[in-house]
């Protein structure tokens, strides 16, 4: 389908020209998002590509490749991640603060924190975890009203505090700035490097456990040796009594 049928096609769909907050929009043009999505997630890689287009630091997907379905459902709670919920949202806020500060102020705050999440393989019945790998590129930040520059002092004092969230909030009010588009993730498969770590857990508890067995076992030792050399000295004394009293009846004499 050429360009120009795309754009008809989008004429008689004005509501996917603008901002959307409710994902039934998404649902009544299902065919033509299809179409448009298919720049993002080329089809030829939909067996082997697990990726889905979501909402800006949430995950809330509203498009899915057959094989991100599969694992993680729609409309089904989220594969659970290697982190705690206060995390994850410090992180998401984190995130968006990159955004603002990168096309607003210059500043790049690089944020590298590797987010693993675990959900069950319908298929084999197994963990399967993936490590999320975030694609920005539809992702746009607009400033909204009028925001107050930031002097010389503020600028450094909020570089020597770029993951204090109640630094960036105070200098920088989140209400000045809105997100749109989304966001593209793809779900790198790293089930053997997780299981391979899980091992190497193991293993380290179990030397830890042996080491602990054996320290306990030599402490024990010395008590041990005592009681036994404590029942020989008890043993070689009542020998030595024996031997005396035997000998003190062969040398008494009675008449």
């Amino acid at each position: 389908m050429c360009a120009k049928q795309v754009e008809e096609m989008l004429k008689k769909a004005p509501e996917l020209l603008e901002p959307i907050t409710d994902l039934s929009v998404i649902e009544k043009h299902k065919e033509l998002v299809d179409m448009l999505m298919t720049v993002v997630f080329p089809p030829a890689s939909w067996d082997s590509d697990y990726s889905a287009a979501v909402s800006p630091f949430s995950y809330e997907n509203f498009y899915t490749t057959p094989s991100y379905e599969r694992l993680a459902p729609s409309g089904k709670q989220t594969p659970k991640a290697n982190l705690d919920d206060f995390t994850m949202a410090y992180l998401k806020i984190l995130y968006a603060y990159a955004f603002i500060l990168r096309k607003f102020y210059g500043i790049l705050l690089d944020i590298d924190y590797p987010i693993i999440r675990t959900t069950t393989d319908p298929e084999t019945g197994v963990d399967f975890h993936f490590q999320t790998d975030v694609d920005p590129q539809f992702c746009h930040v607009k400033k909204v009203g009028e925001s107050k520059p930031l002097i010389d002092e503020e600028k450094k004092y909020l570089l020597d505090n770029l993951t204090d969230l109640n630094v960036l909030m105070e200098l920088i009010p989140p209400e000045h700035f809105e997100f749109h588009g989304f966001v593209a993730i793809h779900a790198l498969d790293v089930t053997n490097q997780e299981a391979l770590s899980a091992i190497k857990h193991d293993l380290i508890r179990f030397s830890d456990e042996i080491r602990w067995l054996a320290e306990e076992t030599q402490n024990a030792l010395p008590t041990a040796e005592s009681r036994a050399e404590s029942v020989c000295s008890a043993r070689r004394s009542g020998v030595n009594s024996q031997f005396r009293c035997q000998k003190n009846r062969e040398t008494l004499h009675f008449p």
